[in-house]
């Protein structure tokens, strides 16, 4: 039986190879932490000119599976999102919010959440209850049940119906 052997152009030392085929192989070994393209897989794509693809595309490599390095549905810095069998994620982190069970916090010390229907949508609480709302200070803030029974007798309704309800 004859044994064939496939080469990659390959190299300890470097990123993206200097010279690269249309359709060949090749791989970075060099350490990635410090060599810019390295643990890298290289594959040249289009037009040669001089022996060198139009394009080095990479495919893989190190680099890419050691950011698979922790139990699926964990978020761990510095490493790909992998979602669990029940596609969750323990904690998410995008900008300035935080995603955290059932709690969408800012990590701004004191920061604003801005809920937007970028247009004519409603934004619905989908519930009989909204919760921990604090006394309002401002003309076009959110006023709680108890609020409008101690805090206040200037309470005007303008559309009530026939039946007595608030329009």
């Amino acid at each position: 039986m004859s044994t064939t052997i496939i080469r990659l152009k390959r190299t300890s030392t470097a990123g993206d190879p200097s010279v690269l085929g249309d359709g060949e192989l090749a791989y970075s070994a060099a350490d990635y932490s410090t060599v810019a393209g390295g643990g890298r897989l290289y594959v040249g794509i289009g037009a040669e000119t001089g022996g060198d693809a139009a394009s080095h595309l990479v495919i893989g490599g190190q680099y890419f599976t050691d950011k698979l390095d922790h139990l699926p549905g964990t978020l761990t810095a510095g490493s790909a999102l992998l979602v669990d069998n029940d596609k969750k994620l323990d904690n998410l982190k995008v900008d300035n919010l935080d995603f955290n069970g059932n709690t969408i916090s800012s990590l701004d010390v004191n920061g604003n959440i801005v809920l937007s229907t970028n247009g004519s949508g409603i934004i619905s609480a989908d519930s009989t209850r909204i919760s921990n709302v604090a006394d309002p200070t401002l003309a076009q803030d959110v006023v709680t049940r108890n609020y409008i029974q101690t805090g206040t007798s200037d309470v005007y309704f303008n559309n009530i119906d026939a039946a007595g309800n608030l329009q």
